[in-house]
């Protein structure tokens, strides 16, 4: 069986479907892609709000809500406590399957009807504007968080406790600007550091404690710019940078991105991996073209997914096996083309449905088995229909594709799609995509202040900025301080952000490598990989071996 190489249609580039790849989709008895993995992901993600959230009213209830669904969605949406509740069912939207008329296009129209969640938030107190998040305490636009307690502004808080502005942070506690990080207490400015204390403009270092400025140390203390000093040396010299000025705080931060393109970089981030291509990755065996994935087997171009086996195309996925392109999911065995399902059996271009079996284009089904469109049908029904609606779907092109973004509840611009792969408004609607125009409303405030006439120091900062609101040095966009976030920043010792939540956030995804591979080789050794860094970056580029004997 020889290697296929179709050309994707978007891209209008190829890519390969080897040997193996095409076994695993003849195993599930589904076809092979038609989009190259990048487009795949950027389908997925289209239908992923995490950030853009919404005050509207329950549907139901009408009771007041923080919502990733805006007043105008195109769809019903009930708060937690309605959209849990028996008081409505999800069969009484059942359709019978039009063969005259494409798949997409009905279960669009189904998806539409179904009322929505307005938000993934449990267990959680005085943290209403979170989402895919769940038992925190005193939070505020920490998406994905978990178990974490008066953190803001960040993405994938973990055990975190006095955090912000922070991603992919996992048992810290106060940490400001970190990103990649566990096991770390009082860090910042930092990136890829574990086991750390006290440390400041770090990065790849691990057991450190009280270092500033430092590269690919281990188990060190008292260090700046990787030099030894005496304790009280130490802390004499690093008393002479006012972090709370903006002024100091910008050159710093300029200061040490030049310093870490001096030192040799390991081709990947991760540890404990065999047989692997990827980044960010840890304790996987056979995956490949992955990022963000842990504990996995016999993976393949999957984000952010962590205990799957025999899986290809996952996003945010949580103990699946046998499932191919599905975002947002865990625990299901042989499921294909889904979002948002739970603990599913046989389910097929499903969307947030939680312990069913053999079911295919439903919405919000909770314990049911043998049904289309939201429509029960017995298992004999069940089994003669199935075939025939495959044989319709690929006669139309859709067997085997995840669902187009067109019929997304969500504004391109509102997704995570928007995060790694970008689009203006022309080349969304090129693509036939959603496109939001909302702008937020201004907040009610004494004045607007541009970001470059606050004070240069916090220690100059009044409280009657709680007052105002804050013109975005670079989107120009009004935001607000909250009363917790100014006491974080008086405490810390940290100068008034300058930008937007969202520029602030756009930036730290722009700190990592992008998820995508080029063929490299070890600058030390010459020894073949695939890496994250493109052959145009400064950096040298080293493979483990040579990276851990240049680390101190």
């Amino acid at each position: 069986m020889p290697d296929l190489h179709p050309t994707c249609p978007w891209t209008g580039l190829p890519f390969t479907v080897t040997e193996e790849d095409q076994q695993f989709y003849k195993n599930l008895d589904l076809p092979p892609p038609i989009l190259c993995p990048e487009e795949r992901q950027r389908r997925r993600l289209a239908f992923r709000n995490e950030r853009t959230l919404y005050q509207r009213t329950c549907s139901s209830c009408k009771k007041p809500l923080v919502s990733i669904y805006p007043s105008d969605a195109p769809c019903p949406v009930f708060c937690h406590d309605c959209w849990w509740s028996d008081d409505w069912d999800p069969l009484a939207f059942g359709m019978e399957m039009d063969f005259d008329r494409p798949f997409f296009e009905q279960f669009g129209e189904l998806l539409r009807k179904v009322p929505q969640i307005a938000l993934n938030n449990a267990s959680s107190e005085n943290s209403e504007f979170t989402n895919q998040s769940s038992h925190n305490k005193n939070c505020y636009l920490a998406i994905v968080a978990n178990h974490s307690e008066d953190c803001f502004y960040g993405t994938w808080f973990q055990y975190c406790k006095n955090c912000m502005d922070c991603l992919y942070l996992e048992k810290g506690e106060r940490c400001y600007e970190v990103i990649n990080a566990k096991n770390c207490n009082h860090c910042s400015f930092s990136q890829n550091i574990e086991n750390c204390s006290d440390c400041l403009f770090c990065k790849d270092c691990i057991g450190c404690h009280n270092c500033w400025g430092c590269v690919n140390l281990r188990n060190k203390e008292f260090h700046i710019l990787n030099k030894k000093y005496s304790q009280e040396e130490y802390l004499k010299k690093i008393k002479e940078f006012d972090l709370g000025k903006h002024s100091i705080l910008s050159q710093l931060k300029k200061s040490f991105l030049k310093f870490t393109q001096t030192f040799p970089h390991k081709f990947y981030i991760g540890k404990n991996n065999e047989n692997f291509s990827g980044d960010f990755l840890l304790n996987n065996k056979n995956a490949f073209e992955s990022f963000g994935c842990r504990h996995n087997e016999s993976i393949k171009f999957c984000y952010d997914s962590w205990s799957n086996q025999n899986c290809y195309d996952l996003t945010e996925t949580i103990g699946n096996r046998f499932c191919l392109e599905i975002e947002g999911s865990d625990d299901n065995v042989e499921s294909a083309y889904c979002t948002k399902i739970y603990a599913t059996n046989r389910a097929f271009y499903c969307s947030h449905c939680r312990f069913d079996k053999n079911i295919f284009g439903c919405v919000a089904l909770r314990k049911k088995n043998h049904c289309i469109l939201n429509k029960q049908y017995t298992e004999k029904e069940y089994e003669k229909l199935l075939p025939r609606l495959i044989k319709h779907m690929q006669k139309t092109g859709e067997w085997g594709q995840f669902f187009p973004p067109s019929i997304s509840l969500f504004p391109y611009n509102d997704t995570v799609a928007q995060d790694y792969y970008p689009l203006s408004k022309s080349e969304a609607l090129q693509r036939d995509v959603r496109w939001s125009d909302y702008k937020t409303p201004i907040p009610q405030v004494q004045k607007i202040i541009p970001a470059h006439k606050l004070p240069d120091s916090i220690k100059d900062i009044p409280d009657d900025i709680l007052n105002w609101a804050i013109e975005c040095e670079v989107s120009k966009k009004p935001f607000k301080i909250v009363r917790a976030e100014l006491e974080f920043y008086r405490k810390e010792n940290l100068p008034i952000p300058r930008k937007h939540p969202d520029i602030r956030h756009q930036e730290r995804i722009g700190w990592r490598n992008p998820r995508k591979l080029w063929d490299r080789t070890c600058q030390t050794c010459e020894k073949a990989l695939q890496t994250t860094f493109s052959p145009d970056r400064l950096e040298k580029v080293v493979c483990e071996e040579c990276y851990l004997k240049a680390v101190d």
